[in-house]
């Protein structure tokens, strides 16, 4: 499984960002930022990639930009 981490500029976006993809029926969850990403420690949202396109599509719908896009597998 690949996971897809979303960096925000801010923790609020963060929330309105999974409360977004939650209502659009989709899985995601709320994690601090992997060190290889971001030496911040802040938060990310973390989706399944094979839900991107879907995803994508929800944020820009709301408005809701999303600063950097990293993947990675499952570990």
């Amino acid at each position: 499984m690949s996971y897809t981490y979303r960096l925000f500029d801010s923790i609020s976006s963060v929330m309105l960002a999974a409360r977004r993809v939650e209502k659009g029926g989709l899985a995601c969850k709320i994690v601090p930022i992997p060190r290889e990403f971001s030496s911040d420690c802040g938060v990310c949202l973390r989706t399944i990639s094979l839900e991107e396109s879907s995803i994508e599509d929800i944020l820009r719908r709301a408005g809701t930009p999303v600063s950097t896009i990293h993947r990675r597998d499952a570990v």
